[in-house]
């Protein structure tokens, strides 16, 4: 194969961006060094971590899988990642495959990833004897490990033994090998633990030994600021007069919430039902949008007016094109990826077909759930943080479901399950979608679930969830004044 001139240069180049994680330039270049060299394996092994970088798993996978298709013999951390985004896709059933028929050497550093990356897969549903297996393997690799007392933890924790599971966790908080990490994650786990022992003081105190671990970067005057540019920018009259797709598919469907709202319990029941599907928390609107404004040089919504129709169809062909390359071909497929509440504006008008499902808790029950979890988002480590973030998108929901009222739909845990079957025929009756039994049996599903709501989407609706902010009270301290009944 010859290359064509300059390729060698522009694959230099874009992987200087995507180090400078300037990835929606490294991404244009990359398409159009496809375009220019389809034949080159190169192109794609880079695309694959750019992909990676941005969180587009199905991305990641896909440009793998096209540059072996090519003749490309993937280096070992390839190779990982290949199976690392089947993992994280949820195909679980395929990345245990993958990893059985790698060849890998004893010993090596791709061996033994894999060996922990086989115990991730079997963590959530696997066999407790396959689980039990991979530990002890894992164990004559690493020896006794901080990584491996969470995994143990978690055994035990599935085995029945809770109290085991907590000593086991507050020991490894104390390991003088355990890297912030390890502590940060035991930290969580353990406060988890505690709190379904019922031990909240002890709970509270775990979670706060995590949440202290990050130092944030957020300036809640600064977010309240963008939020009220937003709300005041993009008015009923100022969004119709923008430009718009005309691809009118009503299969995207997007369960825009705060973390530990019921977005996942929400996905898991819309996803029950034969004719509809969830893909997770897919990142793609936020990509496709920093690839529009890296072509324009301009924001939304500016960026929507200096671009042909063309291009805005191509763009909403993309999100459709993601969803049939990750096997959702229902007529209506969800996405819940946090953060959605700030693009409703674009996804408007890119996606003119699609429906937004709000769905919002008591905001004292949500601060805390998650504050109780560990959740990569700036404002999530400190509870004022966390009660400025909810006031931001308390507003952006009432902006956005009065703004685009026919296409919303605003849903409160509370009713969902207090009153189950009549909200769930509210959210199919909003999506177009006949009444069906499966739906009310959600937890029925072998659906893979790779949330923190894992284990209550697996579970029955219950009220259980209702009020557990009480518990905390006396922790919780400022933020109650600004969220009463």
């Amino acid at each position: 194969m010859t290359a064509p001139p300059g390729i060698d240069a522009r694959l230099r180049d874009a992987q200087t961006l995507m180090q400078a994680r300037r990835f929606a330039q490294a991404a244009k270049i990359l398409r159009e060094s496809g375009a220019e060299a389809p034949d080159d394996p190169r192109v794609d092994l880079l695309a694959a971590s750019v992909a990676g970088a941005r969180h587009d798993h199905a991305g990641t996978l896909a440009s793998i899988d096209a540059a072996i298709a090519k003749g490309a013999s993937p280096p070992p951390q390839i190779v990982f990642a290949r199976i690392h985004a089947l993992y994280t896709l949820g195909r679980i059933d395929d990345a245990l495959a993958a990893i059985e028929s790698t060849h890998a050497a004893p010993g090596s550093p791709l061996a033994h990833n894999l060996l922990g990356l086989q115990a991730k897969c079997l963590e959530r549903d696997g066999d407790l004897a396959a689980f039990t297996d991979t530990l002890d393997r894992l164990a004559a690799n690493e020896g006794d490990s901080p990584r491996l007392d969470r995994l143990r933890a978690t055994l035990e924790r599935r085995s029945g033994d809770r109290d085991a599971a907590i000593a086991r966790l507050q020991r490894t908080l104390d390991r003088p090998d355990a890297t912030p990490p390890d502590r940060m994650g035991a930290a969580f786990d353990l406060a988890r633990l505690l709190d379904a022992a019922g031990r909240y003081d002890e709970a509270f105190a775990a979670a706060s030994v995590g949440n202290r671990m990050v130092t944030p970067a957020f300036d809640p005057a600064e977010d309240a600021r963008r939020v009220d540019d937003l709300i005041a920018t993009m008015t009923a009259a100022a969004l119709d007069a923008l430009p718009t797709s005309s691809i009118e598919s009503v299969q995207p469907v997007f369960i825009v919430g705060m973390p530990r709202t019921g977005t996942s319990l929400l996905e898991q029941i819309v996803a029950a039902h034969p004719q509809a599907g969830g893909v997770g928390e897919r990142q793609d609107p936020f990509i496709l949008l920093e690839d529009l404004t890296a072509e324009t040089g301009l924001g939304f919504p500016d960026l929507l007016s200096a671009l042909p129709i063309e291009r805005l169809d191509a763009a909403a062909t993309a999100y459709l094109s993601m969803l049939a390359r990750v096997g959702a071909t229902e007529s209506r497929v969800t996405n819940k990826a946090l953060g959605l509440d700030r693009v409703i504006g674009f996804l408007a008008r890119l996606l003119p077909g699609a429906r937004f499902l709000w769905i919002h808790r008591d905001p004292r029950d949500a601060i805390l759930s998650a504050y109780l979890h560990q959740i990569h988002q700036p404002w999530a480590w400190r509870l004022e943080h966390l009660a400025a973030a909810h006031e931001s998108h308390q507003r952006l929901r009432s902006h956005w479901t009065r703004t685009l009222t026919d296409r919303s739909l605003d849903l409160a845990y509370k009713d969902l399950v207090s009153s189950p079957t009549a909200s769930i025929e509210r959210v199919l009756g909003h999506l177009g979608l006949p009444s069906d039994p499966r739906c009310d049996r959600f937890h029925e599903s072998d659906r893979v679930v790779l949330t923190p709501s894992h284990d209550q989407v697996r579970a029955p609706m219950s009220r259980g969830a209702l009020d557990r902010w009480r518990h905390y009270d006396r922790h919780l301290g400022a933020i109650l004044g600004r969220f009463s009944d």
